[in-house]
């Protein structure tokens, strides 16, 4: 059971435009032929899970940025209204 001050941000995205994103980045600690073991031991959270909000990160920077914040936004909001 999960702190109810906690929030999860689950940073969603496809394989392929992580695997673009890894390929563009110079000295990047993991090599990109890791990716695809990573994505199939990726356990997804369960839609029971009420503490994670998903950020799909297939768009830009400037989008996958908002979404976080308002996401942390509609939190704080519902914890100062309990």
């Amino acid at each position: 059971k999960s702190s109810p001050n906690v929030l999860f941000l689950w940073l969603d995205g496809d394989y392929a435009t992580i695997l673009q994103r890894m390929q563009r980045r110079a000295g990047h600690f993991m090599p990109p032929d890791l990716l695809q073991s990573q994505f199939d031991a990726l356990e997804r959270p369960c839609a029971d899970e009420h503490d994670i909000a998903r950020i799909d990160v297939n768009h830009d920077i400037e989008h996958v940025t908002e979404q976080c914040r308002l996401a942390v936004q509609a939190f704080r909001q519902a914890l100062s209204a309990s």
